[in-house]
């Protein structure tokens, strides 16, 4: 069933995203309780089709968060494909889409200050094809399609850990060493701050993070001292 642009939908006394729909020989009486609502009765009435039976339905959601990851980082898609996406999401009345824009594989979103997150990070992915990334155009060409459909855009930006395309753009945030592009499935286990894992611990430079052995040992020391404290107080 084509769902006319000028369908009317009144107020429904429900929760959240719920609507209810009477379809007969008169035609389509449609109310929802909120946009959310709307947006999941008029994906029904795409589904039942142009023949749909007369019926009446009463729908709401029983789980308030309904997503789905795209993981876009480790394999590129473009635009037109994640909006592709979101309208199929939004027949089986998804409501949150979890766009996974950075990680060891490629940065595909970018950031005005840091030019080569993008220029250098988002050159590859797994397998070592060529990657990509969204302008702000794109991303606000994204949020709009998701809004229409009353889903919910949930970005992933991974840090301190998976950053290896990030190393690969500005090695000084993880102790100056430059790694090579990384284009398989599994972790490089470099972060923010930290060399990688071959060559041993430590920091250099005024942009990174405190190392994880620093941290350790601040660590230690507050159960040092509050071991003593335990053996003051039972003294």
């Amino acid at each position: 069933m084509q769902v006319p642009a000028d369908l009317a939908c009144g107020s429904y006394d429900g929760p959240p995203e719920s609507y209810r729909l009477e379809i007969s020989d008169g035609g389509v009486v449609f109310a929802a309780a909120d946009d959310a609502g709307r947006a999941r009765g008029e994906a029904t009435l795409r589904q039942l089709g142009p023949a749909a039976a007369p019926c009446r339905i009463e729908d709401r959601p029983r789980y308030g968060w309904r997503g789905f990851m795209f993981d876009v980082s480790r394999h590129f898609f473009g635009v037109e494909d994640v909006l592709r996406l979101i309208d199929l999401a939004a027949l089986y009345k998804l409501n949150v889409l979890h766009l996974h824009l950075t990680d060891d594989q490629g940065w595909r979103f970018p950031v005005a200050k840091w030019p080569e997150l993008t220029a250098a990070g988002a050159a590859t992915q797994v397998g070592g094809g060529e990657g990509g990334f969204y302008s702000h155009a794109d991303y606000a060409r994204i949020v709009a399609r998701a809004t229409t459909h009353a889903i919910t855009v949930v970005p992933e930006i991974d840090v301190p850990g998976h950053v290896n395309a990030a190393l690969v753009a500005y090695p000084e945030l993880g102790g100056g060493e430059r790694p090579e592009p990384y284009t398989t499935w599994s972790s490089s286990g470099r972060s923010l701050g930290s060399r990688s894992p071959s060559s041993g611990s430590g920091t250099s430079g005024s942009r990174t993070l405190p190392s994880r052995s620093a941290s350790t040992g601040s660590s230690t020391r507050s159960r040092s001292r509050r071991e003593k404290r335990r053996s003051e107080v039972a003294a």
